[in-house]
């Protein structure tokens, strides 16, 4: 028990310096960004990023917040043909549908650049975007699985460090050669992209499963706990995200991109503040 409370608090340390690293480089990335890009463009990288969270959330289902009680529990109990079924119950759902939603982004991103009223280029944003929801979701699921196997700096390290680190790197290289709005959608592409082989490396060669061949399912019981996940979940991040949806729908895009850097710089000082003062 010492030995286990001794790894947990190390993990917790590990995962809090990874965070705060992770802090700092999405503020002089949104700081950069801010400076370089107007403020319209801006308004439109931050719906994207906001449509890119929602599609997530939406495709997972809750289905992966399940994957820290359902993945000690069947391997306490040796019950590997439950636990073989349950890993792929919970990868190929959301994976799949990630795929679906970013078809439906894909074909409708006209329609959705006319109704937010946003230029033209939006609806191109919008279609990149679409291609990062299913590495978004892997993400999702290999998180689930490291955070099931204790393995909290496989985590932290490629999602509060590398996802950031490549984002900060990005709008450098942007700002170094003066690219337009778009290299920066590509470059949020590649800081979900990057990562995701980075995971896969991790879980293929530093994660062991008892996996078997004859998988059983309990698609009932995973529904009803994975379900009210998904609805508190989804109600939580749109109370949390309404403002830039409603900003970007009411307002223009410039405004959308004023209120979010405000909005954003406000948030990562408390942060700091608050890390500093507890």
């Amino acid at each position: 028990m010492k030995a286990l409370m001794k790894k947990l608090a190390q993990g917790a340390g590990v995962g809090f310096m990874f965070t705060l690293i992770g802090y700092g480089f999405m503020f002089f990335f949104k700081l950069l960004a801010a400076r370089y890009f107007t403020s319209a463009e801006f308004g439109m990288y931050t719906m994207v990023e906001t449509l890119l969270g929602l599609g997530g959330l939406v495709a997972s289902m809750g289905i992966t917040g399940g994957m820290t009680r359902y993945i000690p529990f069947y391997r306490e109990k040796s019950d590997y043909s439950k636990l073989t079924g349950y890993l792929l119950f919970s990868g190929v759902i959301p994976i799949f549908l990630s795929a679906l939603c970013g078809m439906v982004m894909y074909f409708l991103a006209d329609t959705l650049a006319s109704f937010l009223d946003f230029p033209s280029v939006f609806s191109f944003l919008v279609q990149v975007l679409a291609f990062a929801l299913p590495f978004k979701l892997f993400n999702k699921v290999t998180r689930g699985i490291f955070l099931a196997e204790k393995k909290i700096l496989y985590h932290e390290f490629s999602y509060s460090f590398l996802e950031k680190f490549i984002l900060l790197l990005g709008i450098g290289i942007i700002i170094w050669q003066q690219y337009s709005v778009t290299a920066l959608i590509f470059v949020l592409l590649a800081s979900v992209a990057l990562p995701s082989f980075f995971r896969l490396y991790l879980l293929v060669r530093h994660i062991d499963l008892p996996l078997v061949g004859d998988a059983s399912y309990n698609t009932r019981d995973w529904l009803s706990f994975s379900l009210p996940l998904f609805f508190s979940g989804f109600l939580g991040y749109v109370v949390s995200w309404s403002d830039n949806l409603f900003v970007g729908w009411l307002l223009e895009a410039s405004d959308l991109g004023v209120y979010s850097i405000a909005f954003s710089m406000g948030m990562f000082l408390s942060f700091f503040q608050g890390s500093f003062s507890n």
